[in-house]
């Protein structure tokens, strides 16, 4: 009786589960970047206090990257890499080598269509077609810093910033993700390049080999104030900044999307691994002026150091957080 009672229910089951609606539920990596262990990568030094890198999510030729039908989807975890440094002059860098934390303003929006011209695009806040998925401002993020000061050897740090303990919703209709890091000014840092107090509190790391055209970008203060994508600004890699995403929708034909590829770009899914960060980008943009060519962007060698996996401190994080989420969370009750 209790073996035909058991089997009565598991039948019940089964046939509810099959009245679901189809979902993906695995969690994915979106990255553009290549920073490992067997990888090159270096730091553009070019940036000052107010100006900023970013990338865009969306999907790529051939089916690939973020598409349309995996919306809706959670954002869930923000990771980045920053580094110690700054401009010694117009065409050389300084190494940062003393352990320290940078102040960074974070941001994520979601659009429909990416736009073909950024350069006149507002350089705060939402772009015409966005929402605000989450934002935060002067976040304290641990500096990768160099072991020598004479030949660059960056310990890298990959610190993951979780958003939320669920994840941001982003309703289906969305077809991108653009995710902001903005430099703070620190007077403590002196660049050669930038106005007096207006040094970068730290800096954007990145591999050394672009994907494409068209993923990453930076916005270049006075007298540029414009957006530029990287291969605009001469820069020749893609940022190391990366969404852990759950996409709750269905690929094409209803298919339950798995979302457990990477990004494309070949990134590893392991945010924790070791990366050549060591070269210094001294010859990219000084995103406060006019743009070099794109064939000037240089660097010096590199030797690796090791790896560091660091997990922003949620007290620190949280703080500047809570006010956001606040408003993310009114945003999807209305």
């Amino acid at each position: 009786m209790a073996r035909t009672s058991f089997l009565a229910a598991l039948s019940t089951l089964l046939l509810a589960s099959l009245s679901l609606p189809p979902c993906a539920s695995a969690q994915r990596l979106l990255a553009y970047d290549t920073l490992s262990g067997s990888t090159p990568g270096a730091v553009t030094c070019g940036f000052c206090g107010g100006e900023k890198a970013a990338v865009i999510y969306y999907e790529l030729p051939g089916g690939a990257g973020l598409r349309p039908s995996e919306f809706p989807l959670l954002v869930r975890e923000l990771i980045v890499a920053v580094a110690s440094g700054s401009a010694a002059s117009a065409t050389t860098c300084s190494v940062g080598t003393t352990p320290r934390e940078g102040l960074f303003d974070l941001a994520v929006y979601a659009g429909m269509t990416v736009p073909a011209a950024i350069a006149a695009l507002p350089a705060e806040g939402v772009w015409p077609g966005e929402i605000e998925v989450t934002s935060a401002i002067e976040v304290p993020l641990t500096l990768s810093i160099s072991s020598s000061a004479t030949m660059p050897m960056y310990t890298v740090n990959l610190i993951s910033i979780p958003l939320d303990p669920v994840g941001l919703r982003v309703e289906a209709g969305y077809t991108y993700l653009r995710v902001v890091l903005g430099m703070r000014a620190d007077a403590a840092v002196d660049s050669a390049i930038c106005a007096a107090g207006q040094g970068p509190s730290g800096l954007p790391m990145r591999d050394d080999a672009r994907i494409e055209a068209h993923r990453d970008l930076i916005y270049a203060g006075p007298p540029t104030s414009a957006w530029l994508w990287n291969e605009e600004a001469g820069i020749a890699g893609d940022w190391a900044i990366r969404l852990d995403v759950r996409p709750m929708g269905v690929a094409d034909g209803g298919v339950p999307d798995d979302g457990g590829t990477v990004e494309d770009a070949g990134a590893s899914a392991d945010a924790g691994v070791d990366a050549d960060a060591g070269a210094i980008d001294a010859g990219a943009i000084d995103a406060g002026g006019a743009p070099p060519a794109p064939a000037t962007d240089a660097g010096c060698g590199c030797a690796v150091l090791g790896d560091a996996r660091d997990r922003a401190p949620i007290g620190l994080v949280l703080s500047a957080l809570c006010v956001t989420l606040a408003l993310c969370r009114s945003r999807r009750r209305r």
